[in-house]
């Protein structure tokens, strides 16, 4: 007998961590698969061979807990398999219509992007109980974002660690880390081969702010984390520097163009060329905390998270990381914590750790010696793919 799997996320980081499994899941004959998406992840099914549909193709014109329940009383779903967004509540919607109508007869299962599970909690505390993130099954990158769960009333029978299928694609990345290819990625980007490359991610968190209506309080945004950049890299007079800048698809280029007061001679701006060939190229990758950082770090490239004016308030908590940084517990980059990264989260500080990032050898050597210790083994989407089935398999 025929079963059935409809998918449904948002944002682009889920969609990636989904988008492998699915595939391998719809290639069976004993299944069906049927994606809903809205927003970034919907770019992202289409150029993986999905047909994605949207709430509008069943007649909805707003995303709403009741058009899901109408969605899933028409499809009959045998399992529900979700990111979880920042912003949309797409996945909650769908999870919480999955309770109501079937009685548990429809499975749910999300998959957790990245490392972090502070946004998710946080977004928690700010909707409906009935909308708050539980499905059936979790599934996580590692052990230690399990054990994070299971201290937030997970139960360890819902975790299951599949690593991040997104990050499959790493292993052959990182093939491309040799003289040879660097030379023709740096052609690509017009940068000559003896120069320092400084890639800075950008995000859309100017836009995002004023979708979510202040969610989540930064204290920073694209614009202040890269004047701060511009100032430091000038201030530290690099040789031969020159600044790529890989904007957000949904941040306004234009805007972000502001930030910079013409300190640097050599800088790049574009959001259409391919960021992680950009990483390979680099030698060093800045950031805020966007998802592609930790990727960097499995590129054996060093990794610096600027958050001037981070916001902080009497109840922020601390841990030291590995490297002797004090790191805020609610801090969003996984990689700060468990010290694979160096942070800065005040103006004042960006200067002076980004020149001991680059310039202080034992710091360069131990950020070195913890990112050997990464390993990949190519399987976290046929371990997503195995789990889902078997799941299936069980009901």
């Amino acid at each position: 007998m025929t079963k059935k799997i409809l998918a449904t996320a948002c944002d682009a980081g889920p969609a990636n961590n989904m988008q492998g499994p699915l595939n391998l899941l719809k290639g069976k004959e004993d299944l069906e698969v049927i994606v809903i998406s809205e927003g970034p992840s919907t770019n992202i099914f289409k150029s993986n061979s999905m047909e994605p549909r949207t709430i509008e193709d069943y007649g909805f014109d707003e995303l709403t807990s009741e058009a899901a329940i109408e969605i899933l009383i028409q499809e009959k779903p045998d399992l529900l398999f979700t990111g979880i967004s920042a912003v949309s509540d797409i996945e909650r919607f769908f999870i919480y219509a999955a309770r109501e109508v079937s009685n548990g007869r429809i499975k749910t299962v999300s998959i957790l992007d990245g490392y972090d599970f502070s946004s998710v909690k946080l977004k928690d505390t700010k909707v409906s109980p009935e909308y708050r993130f539980k499905p059936d099954y979790v599934f996580v990158a590692n052990s230690d974002v399990l054990e994070t769960l299971a201290v937030e009333d997970f139960d360890r029978t819902q975790l299951i660690i599949t690593g991040l299928p997104s990050y499959d694609h790493l292993i052959n990345l990182k093939k491309l880390c040799n003289p040879e290819d660097i030379a023709v990625i740096r052609r690509e980007l017009n940068v000559s081969q003896d120069a320092y490359l400084v890639t800075f991610l950008s995000q859309a968190l100017l836009k995002v702010a004023k979708i979510a209506k202040a969610i989540e309080d930064h204290g920073y945004t694209e614009l202040t984390a890269l004047e701060a950049t511009e100032n430091s890299l000038a201030e530290l007079d690099i040789n031969n520097l020159y600044l790529f800048v890989r904007s957000h698809p949904h941040e306004d280029l234009e805007v972000t163009k502001t930030a910079l007061k013409g300190k640097l001679q050599r800088i790049n701006f574009s959001n259409t060329y391919d960021t992680r060939r950009a990483m390979v190229a680099s030698d060093l990758v800045i950031g805020m905390f966007s998802t592609l950082m930790p990727e960097a770090a499995y590129l054996d490239k060093d990794v610096f998270s600027v958050k001037p004016d981070y916001t902080f308030d009497d109840t922020t908590t601390f841990l030291h990381n590995p490297m002797g940084y004090a790191v805020p517990t609610n801090d969003r980059l996984i990689t700060n914590s468990i010290g694979l990264s160096i942070p800065a989260y005040k103006k004042e500080t960006v200067t002076p750790h980004l020149h001991t990032l680059m310039t202080n050898n034992y710091t360069r050597e131990q950020l070195k010696q913890r990112r050997s210790k990464l390993v990949l083994d190519g399987m976290s989407t046929q371990r997503a793919a195995d789990a889902i089935y078997q799941i299936l398999e069980s009901q």
